[in-house]
């Protein structure tokens, strides 16, 4: 018995001109078989859809702004500084790398607090999408309501990813 994986668009499974196809003209009892990680990818991704956070866009806005300039970085750390948190730089998630979002957003949530106070401090000049995303209030008249259920948004997204990882890495056994 053999086996063929792939993980690239091109290799996979076309009709045409995929290595599957060719394999399968030299010996048709070759069986489709899906990759059980791209199942349970695409899993976590339907689950998030059923929620009010796009966790992908906020992890990756928030990263942007801080990754385009030093002088940001700085000011931000200077909020670590004043809360007295140990800084770490933000992770990037690539989209097509299913692992990055749990430990893009993990040390989100670790920088959370002063994140979300470097954020406020800009008032009216905070873009309005970062400010969508976090759930900030430019007038603040929900006492921080919104702020607190995207972090426990985030902090669900983050939990599943941690289920999604375990079990992909069981997949690779």
């Amino acid at each position: 018995m053999s086996s063929y994986s792939a993980d690239n668009a091109s290799e996979n499974y076309g009709k045409k001109q995929s290595l599957f196809t060719k394999l399968k003209a030299l010996n048709g009892k070759i069986v489709k078989a899906n990759c059980n990680a791209h199942i349970l990818h695409n899993t976590l991704k339907k689950v998030t859809d059923f929620i009010n956070c796009d966790v992908e866009t906020t992890a990756t806005c928030v990263y942007s702004h801080f990754s385009i300039s030093a002088n940001r970085r700085v000011e931000l750390q200077d909020f670590f500084d004043f809360l007295d948190l140990q800084y770490n730089d933000l992770l990037r998630h690539v989209p097509t790398r299913w692992l990055s979002l749990g430990p893009a957003i993990e040390r989100l949530l670790k920088s959370w607090p002063a994140v979300i106070s470097y954020f406020q401090s800009m008032g009216e000049e905070c873009p309005k999408r970062i400010q969508t995303h976090l759930g900030l209030k430019p007038d603040g008249c929900d006492g921080g309501l919104q702020i607190k259920v995207k972090e426990a948004y985030l902090h669900f997204i983050q939990n599943l990813c941690c289920i999604f990882e375990q079990a992909v890495r069981v997949l690779e056994r």
